[in-house]
């Protein structure tokens, strides 16, 4: 990549695309945002409305880059046919488009949902992996019109404001209590949304390059257990652990019996990513261990 480039984000006003924006134009970079509906902060000058899963055509006519954050996620009583609508079908819709733009890459926000899905996963929700996992071949096929086309596979983002169980889990840290904790010797990849713009922004580097087009996992190089993200957390709340051992199987038990099954998969389950493949395509490494940037993530502001 030389110079700037002009680039255009789906789901602008979310958690990863608002930040994906701020860091892009703050580069240099020539940044527009795609919202569905006005929200506080909207900026004319930078964000435009399109209705539902519009074409992207005319924008697109004026972009290098397109970088597809928007997506539906986990959500109670989301009907099965949104994620597919969304997730597959509108993703399958504007790689077609890039294909027939001059827009050099495209770079769809996947999920690490995509492989457990692959994989025939029955602890995990199945409608949600499927959908991204069905999209990608959409993207990864744009290396045969020359363009470079490249599929994220993260696993949990967190960071200063993060929502989901991210949110979730630094909500049960603030708690003013022991949490019993201690025993759980589960292993997790994670990924710090500086980890992931930076990833974002190794892949632009190589916008000439479509050969290197795929789906690649991504994630922190190191594995916490919940005791040691509870301990990392609770530092940048500047307390201390305050972990008690209990038996893991009898808390889990009692949330799979409460139906809370996809709690205690994110709790006490293992859960790897391998993220060396892209690491060693894109020159890509993250910048602070992970326990490092949890803490820095919780003290630093939203």
């Amino acid at each position: 990549m030389n110079g700037p480039m002009r680039i255009l984000v789906t789901g602008a006003n979310g958690f990863v695309g608002s930040r994906l924006i701020r860091d892009l134009t703050d580069s240099g970079h020539l940044v527009r945002g795609v919202v569905r509906r006005e929200f506080e902060g909207f900026d004319p000058a930078v964000h435009v409305v399109l209705s539902g899963n519009a074409s992207l055509s005319s924008l697109l006519e004026h972009a290098d880059a397109l970088i597809h954050t928007a997506g539906v996620a986990h959500r109670p009583g989301e009907a099965r046919e949104e994620y597919y609508e969304v997730n597959r079908d509108w993703t399958k819709r504007l790689a077609q488009e890039v294909g027939a733009s001059p827009v050099r890459v495209m770079i769809h926000l996947s999920s690490i949902a995509a492989r457990e899905a692959a994989a025939g996963d029955s602890r995990r929700p199945q409608d949600y992996g499927l959908s991204k996992l069905e999209a990608e071949p959409a993207v990864t096929a744009l290396a045969e019109s020359g363009k470079l086309g490249v599929n994220l596979r993260p696993p949990l983002i967190y960071g200063p404001g993060a929502p989901g169980n991210w949110g979730r889990l630094v909500r049960l840290a603030r708690l003013p209590l022991p949490l019993p904790f201690a025993s759980v010797k589960n292993r997790r990849s994670y990924l710090a949304l500086d980890h992931l713009i930076a990833g974002i922004g190794a892949i632009l580097e190589k916008a000439d390059q479509p050969a290197l087009s795929g789906t690649y996992e991504i994630a922190d190089h190191e594995t916490p257990a919940l005791p040691e993200v509870i301990a990392a957390v609770r530092r940048g709340l500047s307390r201390k652990p305050g972990l008690l051992p209990f038996p893991a199987g009898w808390i889990e038990g009692g949330l799979r019996l409460a139906r809370r099954e996809a709690m205690a998969e994110g709790l006490f389950g293992d859960l790897l990513v391998d993220s060396r493949a892209f690491a060693d395509t894109f020159a890509w490494h993250p910048a602070r261990p992970t326990l490092e940037a949890m803490e820095h993530a919780v003290a630093a502001p939203a």
